[in-house]
């Protein structure tokens, strides 16, 4: 009996229903039906719940990853709590500054090492 796949039919959904009242354990029931212990409990859970409902909640649980995965990725200027982080003029005429600068070496290159002139131990004084 039972089919493997994504649809239930109304067989297996009268066999677990049945065997639900019963208190057969979960995984009993989806031995006898080829399906996981936790394919068969959430199919009586939407049972019981009904479909608008399984619907409903469908669509907030997809509303909430939209919004999670928007949250992570988008600026709303509309939300009071986002800042704008923007460089001072005064701030990007020191970076293309270090940017001209030669770099000390070939471990400079690789390692981040600052350029002449702006390590700390240089500024000690």
């Amino acid at each position: 009996m039972g089919q493997l796949g994504w649809f239930w039919t109304k067989e297996d959904t009268e066999l677990v229903m049945r065997l639900h009242s019963e208190r057969v354990p979960y995984a009993e029931i989806g031995l006898k039906l080829n399906r996981t212990a936790n394919s068969v409990k959430n199919h009586i859970a939407r049972l019981k719940v009904g479909p608008d409902r399984v619907a409903e909640y469908r669509r907030k649980g997809e509303l909430n990853r939209r919004m999670k995965k928007n949250e992570e990725n988008a600026f709303d200027p509309k939300r009071e709590n986002d800042v704008v982080f923007r460089p001072t003029t005064a701030m990007l005429e020191d970076r293309f500054k270090r940017e001209l600068l030669p770099p000390r070496d070939l471990t400079g290159i690789l390692m981040g090492d600052p350029p002449v002139g702006l390590s700390a131990l240089e500024r000690r004084t």
